[in-house]
């Protein structure tokens, strides 16, 4: 990838990341550690838990219409 778009890119978002920061009153520091340290990672656990839940259901769904069938 051409390192222009990669800095023209990270530039935007830092400069996204200060004006939200300095909108809602806070530091682009204590933004930054929000979003990557507790949120997105907050996120990505629920989401994962929930994928686990749903394939459980769906294995214990699968073993319930095969007994079923069975009989």
């Amino acid at each position: 990838m051409n390192s222009n778009l990669i800095n023209t890119i990270f530039d935007w978002c830092v400069n996204f990341l200060m004006n939200v920061a300095a909108a809602i009153g806070t530091t682009y520091e204590a933004l930054n550690v929000w979003i990557f340290v507790i949120i997105i990672p907050a996120a990505m656990g629920i989401s994962i838990l929930m994928n686990l839940y749903f394939i459980w259901k769906s294995v214990r769904h699968e073993c319930v219409l095969r007994e079923t069938t069975l009989d």
